[in-house]
């Protein structure tokens, strides 16, 4: 990789809709994104295979690549070790030498660290339903109901937040 390329974008990818009457294969690739439940979001390299996924399940997911800042407050807030434990400072400076949230976000984004070099964290956020709802999403209909569906962009930064 040459210096003007900028390293593979981190994606963000939240869960908006429920399994009733979705294909088997649908809920598999769910699963294997740790996609599980409606409300649960996970982060993910933006490579070919991961693309694919997302795009198999456009229709029950958004996506969009997350900011440094946003990326630092979902892991100060929402990352959890095993046994449902909150993520410390403390933790984060024996694990990982790093001083804080703020520092990690930058390594993950820089692509030094990945979720996996955290021992013990649970490799999903469960958030909670965004404030004032999807009104910033692109919102598609269908039979006259709306629904939240696919690639958004920079616009998952103030969902992610509304949901923190």
């Amino acid at each position: 990789m040459s210096k003007s390329e900028k390293p593979p974008a981190l994606l963000l990818a939240i869960r908006t809709k429920g399994t009733v009457n979705v294909r088997k294969d649908m809920r598999s690739t769910l699963d294997s994104l740790r996609l599980r439940r409606v409300h649960s979001a996970t982060l993910l390299k933006a490579e070919a295979s991961a693309l694919g996924a997302l795009q198999a399940v456009k229709d029950l997911i958004v996506w969009g690549e997350i900011e440094e800042d946003t990326l630092a407050k979902l892991l100060e807030k929402r990352a959890r070790l095993v046994g449902d434990r909150p993520i410390t400072v403390d933790y984060l400076k024996q694990r990982l030498k790093v001083k804080g949230f703020s520092d990690l976000a930058e390594s993950m984004m820089s692509s030094n660290v990945k979720l996996s070099d955290l021992s013990g964290l649970r490799p999903f956020f469960r958030l909670s339903p965004p404030r004032k709802g999807y009104h910033v999403v692109r919102q598609l209909s269908r039979r006259g109901k709306t629904q939240v569906a696919g690639y958004i962009g920079k616009a998952i930064n103030d969902l992610a937040l509304r949901m923190i």
